[in-house]
């Protein structure tokens, strides 16, 4: 399996470079990639939570970050925690299918139906115009 190759690769290049939010972002990445075991979505947790603590000292944007701690949430089942992370993305990328899949999937966990059902209507609305321009 490819992560056993990647980690202690990315483990190198956060011994090189500790202080690189990206560095934990990869990792967090590849942490989530392995959500069958649930050790791999709170390994991801604690990097992205890291990640982010660098970049907020820096008073740093870091998108990714947030993405993949609201996707580790979701693996957990922690609809709650993921809802505020998948926001802020959304905020910022709008228009991007795959975020508001995984906003929907959280507003849905979290009880929050109507948020969800709006989301997804906007989804609907993305893949019309996907297809509109695809016709011209």
């Amino acid at each position: 399996y490819l992560y056993d190759e990647l980690r202690p690769a990315l483990a190198n290049l956060l011994r090189l470079s500790p202080d690189d939010p990206q560095a934990y972002n990869l990792l967090g990445y590849a942490d989530i990639a392995r959500t069958d075991q649930p050790q791999g979505a709170q390994d991801a947790i604690k990097s992205f939570q890291k990640s982010l603590a660098i970049t907020t000292e820096r008073k740093q944007e870091n998108t990714g970050a947030h993405f993949g701690l609201g996707r580790a949430y979701l693996a957990l089942g922690k609809y709650k925690e993921a809802v505020p992370e998948l926001e802020q993305v959304a905020a910022k990328m709008p228009s991007i299918a795959r975020i508001l899949k995984e906003l929907a999937s959280a507003y849905q966990g979290a009880g929050q139906t109507e948020k969800a059902v709006a989301v997804r209507k906007r989804i609907s609305q993305l893949q019309q115009l996907v297809n509109e321009q695809r016709k011209l």
